[in-house]
């Protein structure tokens, strides 16, 4: 295919926490997904990742496409494309997103067409180099799923490798990133309106990929959902937080409380008065990152430690009537997804609590969605707050969710 890059200006919000930012808990999943340290591109993104002037405000609309590298390990398993599509903010604001489709050389064996499946990285973290797209890594879930002959649409997110904030944990940003990449690989792949589709996360992807099963039917209706793997979702941060609060994952605390100050006054006001000199350069810092290098940086810091006041940051939200409404905006469970969906979540995970997995089943069950539940009995031995016992899952549940989605298309 040949490359077509759009260079031009680009207007978005410039990042409101250059000047304050805060904490804000998550699920943290390496997942091989991990880009390795690198020189902090902070928002600068290349030409390719900036959108035209006069672009194509039209949800899924490929705006541009160029001939990238397969994952590390992928042994010629087919073709990869960057792709940067049409999605939209929060407010409907149209907004340049970038992701990357996959064609496998193994063939579809399944009974009807074959699907494609649309994946949500699990964290990377929030500077631009560490889009997917720019750093393919070892991403052991598309491999598995290019394997089986799934297509793959991976998204990078908003404004992770394109301009502006990555919004991290923004439910209703990172389901329209997942539903316009479905809609931007159908054009991309020319494979027609009909085309099975599924979605597929783990850790900040499970929380992306439920997201984008309870959005679905109002946005893109003409779409063929078949189903959701939905593994380890951070689904209730009110409750995440406070879990990953002075973990080793703590970086993406800020990572989170950058997204939500670039698009809620009510935590942009907060995090000004709240966050002191000191959490202000960590969340400064944290927005132009990648994981391994937050990990590094700021691993068992309380968050605490960068508040005006001493509490902790999950605890300065809480006592906020402004921020709690952001919060409950990104808990899972209000909707009823589109299609079956298969959850996954481990006892013994020591970053995304177990009980708001299983308590985001029971809303989904009592909704009327077909919903089959997958618990991980854990009992690992790892040091509590490492996430050792929150990434692990990932490779165990790899074959069951990739045998519950081809299940769901060969049912047609």
């Amino acid at each position: 295919m040949t490359p077509a890059c759009g260079i031009g200006t680009y207007s978005h919000p410039m990042n409101p926490l250059r000047r304050v930012t805060s904490t804000l808990a998550t699920a943290v999943t390496v997942c091989g997904l991990v880009a390795g340290l690198a020189t902090p591109a902070a928002h600068a993104a290349p030409d390719f990742y900036t959108a035209p002037i006069g672009f194509d405000t039209t949800p899924g609309a490929v705006l541009a496409t160029k001939v990238s590298a397969l994952p590390v390990g992928s042994r010629g398993k087919g073709s990869a494309t960057t792709v940067l599509y049409t999605s939209r903010q929060v407010d409907g604001t149209p907004v340049a997103v970038s992701g990357t489709y996959y064609v496998p050389t193994v063939r579809w064996q399944g009974r009807n067409a074959q699907p494609t499946v649309v994946v949500g990285a699990g964290t990377v973290g929030q500077g631009d180099q560490c889009a997917p797209s720019r750093a393919p890594g070892r991403q052991a879930p598309v491999l598995d799923l290019l394997d089986r002959g799934f297509r793959v649409f991976q998204t990078d997110y908003i404004g992770l490798g394109t301009p502006g904030e990555h919004t991290y944990l923004n439910r209703i940003e990172q389901g329209n990133a997942m539903i316009d990449g479905a809609r931007a690989a159908l054009r991309v792949g020319n494979t027609g309106p009909r085309t099975p589709i599924a979605f597929w996360g783990y850790s900040q992807g499970g929380a992306a990929s439920g997201a984008a099963i309870e959005l679905v039917a109002a946005r893109a209706p003409e779409l063929d959902v078949k189903g959701a793997y939905v593994g380890a979702p951070p689904a209730d941060l009110s409750v995440v937080l406070a879990t990953v609060d002075g973990t080793a994952q703590v970086g993406t605390l800020g990572y989170a409380l950058n997204g939500f100050a670039a698009r809620y006054p009510a935590v942009k006001a907060l995090l000004q008065t709240a966050v002191d000199a000191d959490g202000t350069r960590a969340l400064t810092a944290l927005s132009t990152q990648c994981v391994a290098e937050s990990v590094a940086r700021y691993r068992y810091t309380k968050s605490s430690k960068w508040t005006t006041s001493g509490l902790s940051l999950p605890a300065v939200l809480a006592l906020d009537p402004g921020a709690r409404d952001v919060l409950e905006q990104q808990r899972l469970g209000g909707a009823r997804p589109a299609a079956p969906v298969l959850v996954e979540s481990a006892v013994d995970d020591d970053l995304v609590p177990h009980a708001q997995v299983t308590a985001l089943v029971a809303r989904w069950r009592a909704s009327g969605a077909s919903v089959t539940y997958r618990e991980d009995k854990g009992s690992r031995l790892s040091v509590p707050g490492s996430g050792a016992a929150h990434t692990a899952p990932l490779r165990s549940n790899a074959g069951p969710a990739g045998d519950f989605l081809t299940g769901l298309f060969d049912a047609g």
